[in-house]
């Protein structure tokens, strides 16, 4: 119920079905159209986080190669987004995919095996699973202002990041080039205090490289570095 984590090292794989996958998953029925997110490991190809974002729609997978058995991988749910993780040693975590997805509060959670063709079987082992849960923290309040790190970092094709304030005021958030170049306006409101405000960066139609995020506000500024790689 509510935000939380579950995660599980996955100790073997074997299948003669290349996109056999075993992992964790979070799921919103025990239907097989439900929707859901998983992070799982393949036999061949290294993890993948695959979702069903709605149940009409088949599910999707981004596999980038990334990690072979035995591996780590990880779940974590906040608020209506689901991040994926794989790791070499359970400590250092690496994101695979994010999702936004407004499911219910209350949803299954823990392992889950698929061999990925009818009448197939896959043998694999887990261990080190956990699951934690906490109810959403009250956001702080700012002495001043709070400008997040942008994740993931590096990203393709979207990035996030949050502000807060102490007090409203006019920012402007626009990203910059390595040159010094303003290519994408995000924002130039007025912004409530007390208030984690969430923004995107859209890279869809920018090249691979460093860019700046700057925050210019009536008492202050702050830049953050994101790197975008296609």
């Amino acid at each position: 119920s509510g935000d939380g984590d579950i995660v599980a090292r996955v100790v073997s794989l074997e299948s003669d079905e290349p996109w056999a996958a075993v992992g964790v998953m979070i799921r919103e029925k025990l239907s097989a159209n439900s929707r859901f997110v998983s992070m799982a490991m393949t036999e061949d190809y290294g993890g993948s986080f695959q979702q069903r974002t709605s149940p009409s729609e088949p599910g999707v997978r981004h596999t980038p190669g990334i990690g072979f058995v035995p591996y780590w991988v990880r779940l974590s749910r906040e608020a209506n987004t689901i991040t994926g993780y794989t790791s070499i040693d359970g400590q250092r975590w690496k994101v695979m995919g994010e999702v936004k997805m407004d499911m219910v509060t209350d949803v299954y959670i823990g392992v889950a095996a698929a061999s990925n063709r009818d009448s197939l079987l896959v043998q694999s082992s887990l261990d080190q699973i956990a699951i934690e849960t906490s109810e959403p923290d009250p956001v702080e309040v700012p002495t001043e202002y709070e400008l997040s790190d942008v994740y993931p970092n590096p990203f393709n094709p979207q990035a996030r990041f949050t502000l807060a304030l102490s007090k409203e005021e006019r920012v402007k958030l626009n990203v910059y080039n390595a040159l010094g170049q303003l290519v994408s306006r995000i924002s130039d409101d007025i912004l409530a205090p007390n208030t984690q405000h969430e923004f995107v960066i859209n890279g869809a139609g920018l090249p691979s490289g460093l860019y700046i995020v700057r925050a210019d506000g009536e008492t202050f500024e702050d830049v953050r570095k994101v790197v975008l790689l296609k």
